[in-house]
């Protein structure tokens, strides 16, 4: 069954189909995945620096106020994220990581410049002092209707390529594990369609070689069942008609054996395909070695192969006389040659019947 070549073509076609499939829906679900990430990322750094902005006010309105500055590292460790207090005009308050002293004006960092139009600020960029990749959001903070400065809120992004690789993993895995899944249960498939036609090609070879007794089991009343079920029928109508043909041909063969006639019977080349044992005794002949040898290489006598040549070629029975033997020792035959033809009228051979005629021609002399 797993050498059935046809049940691989199947199989081949149906992995690639599998295999094509998994990887659209795992990229078209991998993509998705990062968009959200990425959305839920910028969600989460607009909440941590809506957060700060409502404790920034004070430090922003009074310079002198350096109380931010202490509270805001424990504060982005409670957040998980960098935390920024910015003044107006770019210089920075308060960070949660660095020493604001000496950080530059961010005045125009591209999020703060966004910021000041009054939507929130994003950005992704190298951060010099971090040393690294950064996802930034700043938002605009208001005192009395005036703009009095910003905060900011930031991840590296090493964290969010991080939580994108153990995404991007898990609907991996989860992907494999349905292929594989789906290619199991589709090679079960595959062998549940091809067995019938495996079972079906073995029993036609079983059939060509002569052995009728295969039975097809029908399994399913589908296309392929039925299929099956008219096999079976088939060989079972094979199978007796056979036997009709094989029981007959030994009548036929039992009936020319007890001909008190010789009986030859050759193809349309002239090679002998049958020859009873009375036939073969007048010819001197061994009836087992005789079969597929020239009729005239048997009888060696030219009126025969002349008379059947002459019966196939004009295509209607004809009788002749001819000698066998020596002169002192010989038997006259009389030989009627009747020619066959197949059941498109085509010819097929002939039938040759001796009969020996020398008593009864010493009778008349």
């Amino acid at each position: 069954m797993l050498r059935s070549r046809f049940l691989w073509k199947l199989y081949a076609g149906y992995v690639a189909l599998i295999l094509l499939t998994s990887t659209l829906i795992g990229l078209s679900v991998a993509r998705a995945i990062a968009r959200d990430t990425i959305h839920d990322t910028e969600q989460m750094l607009f909440a941590r620096a809506a957060l700060l902005r409502d404790i920034a006010t004070t430090s922003l309105t009074d310079p002198a106020n350096d109380a931010l500055q202490k509270r805001l590292p424990d504060l982005g460790v409670e957040t998980g994220a960098r935390l920024t207090v910015i003044h107006e005009s770019g210089r920075v308050i308060a960070d949660s990581e660095a020493e604001h002293a000496v950080m530059d004006n961010h005045g125009n960092r591209p999020e703060i410049m966004e910021a000041r139009g009054g939507a929130p600020g994003k950005s992704t960029r190298f951060s010099e002092t971090m040393q690294q990749r950064m996802m930034y959001l700043a938002l605009p903070v208001y005192h009395d209707a005036e703009l009095v400065g910003f905060v900011r809120a930031s991840l590296p992004l090493n964290v969010v390529s991080e939580r994108l690789t153990g995404i991007r993993n898990v609907v991996i895995a989860t992907a494999a594990v349905a292929a594989l899944a789906a290619l199991i249960i589709g090679f079960l498939f595959a062998r549940r369609v091809t067995r019938p036609l495996v079972t079906m090609t073995a029993a036609a070879q079983a059939i060509a070689g002569g052995d009728y007794r295969h039975a097809l089991p029908v399994e399913a009343p589908d296309e392929i069942g039925r299929l099956a079920g008219a096999f079976d029928q088939m060989v079972g109508q094979l199978r007796s008609r056979m036997e009709t043909i094989v029981l007959e041909r030994n009548r036929v063969l039992a009936i020319l054996g007890s001909m008190v006639e010789g009986v030859v019977a050759v193809d349309r080349h002239e090679n002998i395909l049958f020859i009873n044992q009375v036939a073969a005794d007048l010819f001197q002949a061994d009836p087992a070695e005789s079969l597929g040898k020239p009729i005239r290489e048997v009888t060696q006598i030219p009126a025969v192969s002349e008379t059947l040549r002459g019966s196939m070629d004009s295509d209607r029975d004809m009788v002749a006389e001819a000698k066998v033997g020596e002169d002192a020792n010989w038997t006259l035959l009389e030989m009627r040659v009747s020619p066959l033809r197949d059941s498109e009228r085509r010819l097929a051979g002939a039938v040759l019947v001796f009969h020996d005629l020398t008593q009864l021609r010493s009778l008349e002399a």
